[in-house]
């Protein structure tokens, strides 16, 4: 795995893992404000899982897995960038987008930087189409949400906060897997404000070329450059949780803002919760 499993075998309470991420969440605070001391420090990032056995994985490595049997641990950059290419000129036709037409070939692969295309990427990826990009939020409220919301009531959940920078340089060998962080201001679908989104990409390479490595596989390889905790919570926690999401106006709704996360917000008022 490679990364901290803060309480492995033990799921924790809302209450006790809000605890916890709040020093850390204070701890970053006073760093940056002494940054000439302790030098850059990026803020935690969060992401929720509703069942907390899932690895870290992209919607391209379930895919790859799931629909085509890919057994690889990485794949090639410029050949999902391929694939990628030839659905830009079915998005514009059939959408209000109007995304430049580009060719693979003349894209310059770089394993630390802005990916390339990623407003189209960040598009694909909210619309489901698989990519390399992992999401995040700024918020660990909209992370616990998508932890809880479909999570089953056997099943404990996992949130996992995520510091890139910790006032050190990163290192590793050149060719060795690491996380890339994907800033959060792109031009995209209006969920990725309401999310609070961020990504990270995992790159490597594989024989002088450029590949999408699993996360997991850069945390094995470089534990010291992903500073990365994961905590497991009671399942028992999802009302409870969810209740108070629901308090703050963090819903379905809220966050993809469409007819169907409508209805599930109303069922979920409806059936759900009595004090409204």
């Amino acid at each position: 795995m490679g990364f901290k499993v803060i309480n492995e075998g033990e799921p924790i309470t809302w209450i006790d893992f809000e605890k916890q991420i709040q020093i850390d969440i204070a701890e970053y605070k006073l760093q940056k404000k002494n940054k000439k001391k302790t030098g850059y420090h990026s803020p935690w990032i969060f992401r929720g899982q509703a069942n907390a056995e899932w690895k870290l994985e992209t919607s391209l490595e379930r895919f790859l897995r799931d629909e085509l049997g890919h057994t690889d641990n990485y794949y090639n950059a410029q050949k999902y960038y391929t694939y990628l290419s030839s659905i830009v000129p079915a998005i514009n036709s059939l959408t209000e987008k109007c995304f430049e037409r580009f060719t693979p070939h003349e894209i310059k692969f770089k394993k630390i930087g802005t990916v390339p295309q990623y407003e189209l990427l960040c598009f694909a990826r909210h619309h489901g189409f698989p990519t390399p990009i992992l999401d995040w939020s700024h918020s660990y409220y909209v992370a616990a949400f998508f932890a809880f919301a479909q999570a089953k009531a056997d099943q404990d959940v996992a949130l996992f906060a995520y510091k890139e920078w910790s006032g050190e340089a990163r290192g590793g060998w050149v060719a060795d897997p690491i996380w890339d962080m994907q800033g959060p201001y792109v031009e995209t679908h209006a969920r990725h404000y309401k999310q609070q989104s961020v990504y990270t990409v995992c790159k490597a390479e594989v024989d002088d070329k450029v590949v999408f490595m699993q996360h997991e596989e850069a945390t094995k390889c470089n534990p010291e450059d992903h500073n990365i905790k994961k905590f497991v919570l009671k399942a028992s926690e999802k009302s409870k949780v969810l209740d108070m999401l629901y308090s703050m106006n963090i819903n379905d709704y809220t966050l993809f803002d469409d007819y169907e996360s409508l209805m599930r917000m109303l069922a979920y008022k409806e059936f759900v919760i009595s004090d409204y």
